[in-house]
């Protein structure tokens, strides 16, 4: 390996992650379950650094409404305050495929005594 073939496959930094993450964020309209879960999954293990990338899909009104209820099931682990403002804005949705996964993110922050 020399030259450019050595340089690409030695290129994972920040722009191999986005390109990752733009396609698992991709992956949550998709209507297979198996690659969506996955997606779900995986963005869950990615953490909050992803809050900002899932909080546009859900604050979209042009994404599917399937892509934005995925986006809301991944935010359901998550340990992050921002989180319960997407899924209260989540709950003023007329479309209960949206409005249903926004309660079980807000489950969990209803028993805490922080």
């Amino acid at each position: 390996m020399n030259g450019p073939e050595k340089t690409s496959r030695m290129s994972s930094g920040p722009s191999r992650r986005l390109g990752e993450l733009d396609r698992l964020i991709a992956d949550l309209a998709r209507p297979e379950a198996t690659p969506r879960d996955a997606a779900v999954a995986r963005l869950r293990v990615m953490g909050v650094r992803v809050l900002p990338h899932l909080a546009t899909l859900i604050e979209s009104a042009a994404a599917p409404s399937s892509a934005r209820a995925s986006a809301l099931w991944v935010l359901e682990g998550f340990d992050d305050a921002r989180v319960i403002g997407l899924a209260r804005a989540a709950l003023q949705e007329l479309d209960t495929d949206v409005a249903l996964p926004a309660i079980g993110v807000l489950r969990g922050w209803l028993t805490r005594e922080d």
